[in-house]
């Protein structure tokens, strides 16, 4: 019961670095997408 207890602990912290990780992902690529549309409006 309590290895079950930690295995389960142990998927939602999991859970949650991953889904960090990803919204960090997804917002570096937004910033680098808008820094891009301005740099090339700039150029343009």
């Amino acid at each position: 019961m309590s290895l079950l207890l930690l295995f389960k602990e142990f998927v939602e912290h999991l859970y949650v670095i991953i889904t960090f990780k990803n919204t960090i992902f997804a917002t570096t690529i937004t910033l680098l997408k808008v820094m891009i549309k301005k740099n090339a409006t700039l150029i343009a």
